[in-house]
């Protein structure tokens, strides 16, 4: 199976449905001490890991285009990818956090898992089997030694 949609439509779809939740169950908003300012760092924080993974596939001279895992050329295994084997989709569930604290609703955080489980099986299993294929060994060993998210 290959990747057929940019993983950036599952956090616009999953912030879309977020927010539609938000408007329908106005029961369950909460309040946290600076909610829009903690919610602002953890969306930077997200910004910059997605930037920082990127650059590291660019530097290694291999494709960050999540539709295309096949063409790549080497497996970055330094920097972030020392801590997690996919840290850009980890800044995107960040935004997705920060949205969901933005928004203040409780309901609106069964988006997170949800948005986890659609990245693990429509994206990041393809992803998986095609660098198995053709890293083999290179691949298994990393994939012992660096968890999926973090």
């Amino acid at each position: 199976m290959k990747p057929k949609v940019l993983p950036i439509i599952y956090v616009i779809i999953s912030a879309i449905l977020m927010y539609v939740t938000s408007q329908l169950f106005h029961a369950f908003e909460f309040e946290i001490p600076a909610r829009q300012l903690v919610s602002l760092v953890v969306f930077i924080s997200g910004l910059l890991i997605v930037a920082v993974g990127g650059m590291q596939f660019r530097q290694a001279g291999t494709t960050v285009h999540p539709l295309e895992p096949g063409n790549t050329r080497c497996l970055v295994r330094s920097g972030l990818y020392k801590y997690s084997r996919n840290p850009m989709y980890v800044g995107f569930l960040l935004f997705l956090v920060s949205w969901w604290l933005f928004l203040g609703n409780l309901v609106c955080g069964i988006f997170l898992p949800l948005f986890v489980l659609l990245i693990n099986y429509l994206q990041i299993i393809p992803e998986e089997a095609m660098l198995e294929k053709k890293f083999g060994d290179q691949y298994r060993q990393y994939l012992s030694e660096v968890r999926r998210w973090i």
